[in-house]
């Protein structure tokens, strides 16, 4: 059962789905192959990095595809960065050292 909405952006919205999980529904114009895409991108990068949201499978709601993720508590980056700007460099190299790490896992096997 969808639950409140608690984003949005350029693709999908996301809203609770449980206690501990979101759906990622997408828009009408991203194809279920680029919504499996993604799913297969985030089970492989879950293989390799620890700190990846889980993905639990895949849900058609209103004829959108969705994606089932682990609910990540707490406040985002951008909330952060205004309360503390001060932290700027350091969330700045952390974001750095994260992409660095996504953009090291080979993405070869998937189709």
């Amino acid at each position: 059962m969808i639950g409140k909405k608690i984003g949005e952006g350029r693709t999908a919205e996301v809203y609770d789905w449980s206690e501990d999980t979101v759906i990622k529904l997408f828009y009408d114009f991203v194809s279920a192959e680029e919504a499996d895409r993604e799913y297969q991108m985030q089970k492989l990068l879950c293989e390799h990095l620890p700190f990846c949201a889980g993905i639990y499978g895949r849900e058609m709601v209103e004829g959108r595809s969705g994606l089932i993720y682990d609910k990540v508590k707490g406040s985002s980056m951008t909330k952060l960065l205004s309360s503390s700007p001060e932290k700027s460099r350091d969330m700045g190299k952390l974001m750095a050292e994260i992409h660095g790490k996504i953009h090291a896992v080979d993405f070869k096997s998937l189709p």
